[in-house]
């Protein structure tokens, strides 16, 4: 979540596009480590959590796949 003077906001993934969305969000609160957003996202939007300063809005934004996890050796 970021936030400028006049509002917050978050970047949405549009998977259509590839793109990067800034999409304006509304809270009612922080809890800890979580934010409660009242409006602004919608159920399944993928919001962006890496990358966020170099982050544009309509930026290209490629989606990595997380390397697998070594196991520890027995």
């Amino acid at each position: 979540m970021q936030g400028d003077t006049s509002q917050r906001f978050v970047f949405v993934f549009d998977t259509a596009q590839k793109k990067a969305v800034r999409t304006a969000i509304s809270l009612t609160g922080n809890y800890e480590d979580v934010a409660v957003v009242t409006s602004g996202l919608q159920e399944g939007d993928t919001v962006i959590t890496d990358g966020l300063m170099r982050l544009t809005d309509g930026a290209n934004v490629e989606v990595a796949t997380p390397a697998p996890e070594k196991s520890a050796a027995p």
